[in-house]
């Protein structure tokens, strides 16, 4: 059976579907959803959003997945996903299945382009210290249904190295880039002992990373660590539980002070954590971007989007 049949089979029977709407859906999936996501193998979802006004950087960049430009002085982003976010409801008759796979091709176009914008927030934070947004963007213009029109332009080599080392489209590498985007929101808000606790998860992270490429057993050097820097992550650990995940008996009003230094080298520290998690998946497989390899996908795939994990 497909992955992802049992998979959101299993979602219906926790949230009380009939066991008709499930029976529908297993044979829908393999046949109209399949067959309708064929046709669509030539178009695409592409999603522009104005990401920083105002804007001082005037550079361009392309791929097959995104676009990077300047408007008069807004920094605008597209990104390209496949073009599955359909009118699932005038394609399936049934109410309910129509309802679920509507819901689920949702949420997965919306994670693939997040996918596709989030190194690029990433690489202003780091880069330039400027925060942008892509979920809160003031203009967006949707094309639903076009045909494929990016020209590649990687001229600006820095930014296409980056772009290329960390693909969100790795779990793991994406939940990284969530947590430095919201360390530096809260170190940019001077909540010190918050963002301490960001920086422990990407540590955390690398530490799942690990165990992945090393049959179960956690060890940093195989990321490229060396052992002062897993001393420091060590440590990093303690002042977030010290500090942040219970509280302190004294001093907490002066976490700022008292770290001044620290948080400046675990910033730097982290980001370079950032990096060799993404650089360990240069040579593995991700999910491609096609019926079959999603049909397939293990369920570390799918949790990153889909509603099973909420609770009811």
């Amino acid at each position: 059976m497909m992955f992802v049949v049992k998979y959101i089979c299993d979602y219906m029977t926790e949230r009380g579907y009939p066991t008709s709407a499930i029976s529908s859906f297993k044979t829908c999936w393999k046949t109209i959803v399949r067959d309708h996501i064929n046709k669509l193998n030539e178009h695409v979802f592409i999603e522009e959003r104005l990401i920083l006004p105002d804007s001082e950087l005037d550079f361009e960049y392309s791929d097959e997945y995104r676009r990077v430009w300047l408007n008069h002085d807004d920094l605008w982003v597209a990104s390209v996903v496949p073009a599955w976010r359909q009118n699932w409801r005038g394609i399936i008759r049934n109410d309910i299945v129509s309802d679920v796979v509507d819901s689920y091709f949702f949420f997965l176009t919306q994670y693939w382009h997040r996918c596709n914008c989030t190194p690029i927030i990433v690489y202003l934070l780091y880069k330039y210290g400027i925060t942008s947004e892509w979920i809160g963007s003031p203009s967006v213009i949707q094309k639903p249904n076009s045909k494929i029109d990016l020209q590649m332009n990687n001229k600006n080599k820095p930014f296409h190295a980056f772009l290329t080392q960390v693909d969100c489209d790795y779990p793991l590498v994406h939940n990284a880039c969530y947590h430095y985007i919201r360390m530096k929101s809260l170190l940019n808000a001077n909540f010190y002992e918050d963002a301490f606790v960001n920086m422990d998860s990407i540590a955390s992270i690398a530490r799942q990373r690990s165990a992945q490429i090393n049959s179960g057993i956690i060890d940093l050097n195989n990321l490229g660590l060396n052992q002062k820097q897993e001393n420091d992550l060590e440590k990093l650990h303690k002042l977030r539980s010290r500090f942040a995940a219970h509280p302190s008996r004294t001093k907490w009003w002066d976490f700022g002070e008292l770290f001044e230094n620290e948080i400046d080298e675990y910033e730097e520290l982290i980001f370079l954590v950032l990096l060799k998690i993404s650089s360990f998946y240069q040579d593995e497989r991700k999910i491609e971007k096609t019926f079959d390899a999603i049909s397939h996908a293990v369920a570390d795939f799918h949790d990153c989007f889909w509603l099973n994990k909420i609770p009811i």
